[in-house]
């Protein structure tokens, strides 16, 4: 038997939580799954779109609702969920109360399932939002949690907390296998690309906001003069950290690529990586530098501290706290046999925990869960 489900996301761009989507309907099993996106129009998540209709998918633009005042927004939406009779509607949620209004219109469409995945998780801290959270809540069928903490702060947070389970984000394995760049001039403009002459390249990739702890990285790289690094992404804080490289004087060893799509290439042409974050919720882009077999430096934080093991699959440091940031990085480059373990033991972990598929598994479980009526193990 066939089941529709419609996803919906309401970012308007390209990140974390639209990554473990596209791994998770790409994963899918057509003769069991037909999956349907709605979404948002917007120049920022174009991209991701075109990839979604390049793996067969129907997507279906939906309007933005304005408030539970848009009534006119939210009977449109309403028609186009009913028009596909979704057996599950699956919203991607990057914050407490995102796809609320969506998630109430598949409720009104009368869709049977209601699935929400948490990406990240913070406290509103708003009485009237917390009230509508929990409003809302009542309406999903279950909850998917990213990570323990995620699971955990939501169940404290909503009524029924029985509702929510945990599926950690999963990476297409083999799109990162260690690999050499075969053009290091194009991958890393600006490097030396003689390994045996060039500095160590230290790589961190994600969005240039305050949640990445970009500043924090900037004042430890001040303290490792003897590397080259490289910030992939883009983002509202560009300026800020321009600027503040500047003032460091560290402007000849730091490179800003702006956004890349290339990231399995910039993985296999760095040494380590670093994601000095101030929160996540169970980041991507630290399991894709282990699956390069990177050696990977982190912000001790929830969500992060359930991928690597301190010490063994790779460092975690304090957030927020530039030297002990410098030290781990420069301990990984005196020290490139333990940096190697380091990366062969993330390496076995990623593909062993972190998979595509067994994240499609889990999750599909879940849909198999309310589809028949029983719990589905293995």
């Amino acid at each position: 038997m066939t089941y529709t489900v419609v996803y919906y996301i309401d970012s308007d761009n390209f990140g974390g939580a639209e990554k473990v989507l596209f791994n998770l309907i790409k994963g899918l099993d057509r003769k069991t799954w037909q999956p349907a996106l709605a979404y948002h129009p917007a120049a920022g998540i174009s991209n991701f779109i075109d990839q979604i209709r390049e793996l067969d998918v129907e997507t279906i633009p939906v309007p933005v609702i304005g408030g539970y005042e848009d009534l006119k927004n939210m009977r449109r939406f309403t028609k186009i969920v009913a028009e596909r009779r979704p057996d599950i509607f699956h919203a991607n949620l990057n914050w407490p109360l995102a796809c609320s209004y969506g998630i109430i219109s598949a409720f009104l469409a009368r869709a049977k399932t209601i699935i929400a995945t948490q990406h990240l998780y913070e406290k509103i801290g708003s009485r009237r939002y917390d009230l509508m959270q929990k409003v809302v809540s009542l309406l999903v069928n279950r909850y998917i949690a990213v990570s323990n903490d995620v699971s955990a702060q939501l169940k404290r947070d909503i009524p029924f907390g029985g509702k929510v389970d945990v599926v950690h984000n999963g990476i297409c394995i083999n799109a990162f296998e260690e690999r050499e760049s075969e053009n290091f001039e194009r991958i890393l403009p600006g490097i030396a690309s003689d390994r045996g002459n060039r500095k160590p390249v230290v790589l961190t990739v994600g969005r240039l906001v305050k949640q990445k702890g970009h500043r924090y990285l900037l004042r430890a790289i001040a303290k490792v003069p003897g590397a080259d690094f490289v910030f992939a992404g883009d983002g509202p804080e560009r300026k800020d950290i321009e600027k503040e490289i500047g003032s460091l004087g560290i402007g000849g060893r730091v490179h800003l690529l702006g956004h890349r799509d290339d990231i399995p290439e910039l993985l296999g042409s760095c040494d380590i990586f670093v994601l000095p974050s101030l929160f996540e919720g169970h980041p991507l882009s630290i399991m894709e530098a282990m699956a390069a077999r990177k050696p990977v430096v982190a912000s001790n934080i929830r969500g992060v501290d359930e991928i690597i093991t301190s010490g063994e699959t790779g460092c975690l440091v304090p957030p927020a706290n530039p030297d002990a940031l410098a030290a781990a990085i420069q301990g990984l480059i005196d020290d490139p046999d333990k940096a190697n373990e380091m990366a062969s033991a993330g390496n076995k972990k990623v593909a062993a925990e972190f998979s595509s598929s067994v994240m499609v598994k889990n999750t599909t479980a879940i849909y198999l869960e309310f589809m028949t009526g029983r719990r589905h193990k293995d």
